[in-house]
């Protein structure tokens, strides 16, 4: 199978989040995902299949996982959670 002339691949960014593990995988650019998603993969750390969530922009990804782990925690709607914490994480590395 060989690749398609032009098809760059991207870094794709993932946090387990059990043990907050980071892991890079490669994506077709064509192929990117929402911010959020998750992927169920092995965890060297936790040394088994979790779920992990796609982190975007590799600079956010602290101030993000922190702020997910506390929306997990209050079981907030996910259709708004993703907005508001990326919202938050931007803000946060603005402003310091």
């Amino acid at each position: 199978m060989t690749r398609q002339k032009d098809q760059r691949m991207v870094q794709s960014k993932f946090i387990c989040q059990e043990c907050g593990a980071l892991m890079v995988l490669y994506r077709k650019r064509a192929e990117q995902r929402k911010l959020g998603h998750v992927k169920h993969m092995h965890c060297p750390s936790c040394k088994e299949t979790r779920a992990f969530t796609e982190i975007k922009d590799w600079d956010r990804n602290v101030v993000f996982w922190e702020d997910y782990q506390e929306a997990l925690l209050t079981e907030e709607e996910t259709a708004e959670l993703w907005d508001a914490l990326w919202a938050r994480s931007s803000e946060s590395l603005l402003h310091g």
